[in-house]
């Protein structure tokens, strides 16, 4: 049994699980995309514990998924002033992060 620690707590019934979204999908019939816009997370960015994205990162690694996922991201990655761009609203977390990472990169003489 996992402690607290690894656990994240639904919003809804505040009950704990290893993976929340799933959790909402099943139980409360709303998409985790549609959870994290309502309750002001991250939509872009998955909610797990950091040992369960840990531990996924290495399967993912070596099954070669990174590789894979590199290849097939050229052709679908977005370009500047792609249509359908910002259709949603961004959290504030998400705001924080963007805000976060474009310090960084002006740090490093990067582009975003």
């Amino acid at each position: 049994m996992y402690g607290v620690e690894n656990l994240i707590q639904c919003q809804i019934c505040k009950k704990w699980f290893r993976q929340v979204g799933t959790h909402v999908f099943l139980t409360h019939g709303i998409t985790a995309r549609e959870y994290r816009e309502a309750y002001g997370f991250d939509v872009k960015k998955g909610q797990l514990p950091e040992d369960y994205k840990e531990l996924k990162h290495n399967q993912a690694i070596e099954n070669g998924m990174d590789v894979r996922l590199q290849k097939t991201g050229i052709k679908t990655r977005f370009k500047k002033g792609q249509k359908g761009l910002g259709k949603y609203k961004r959290s504030a977390q998400t705001m924080a992060r963007l805000k976060n990472m474009k310090h960084l990169f002006k740090k490093k003489g990067g582009a975003i």
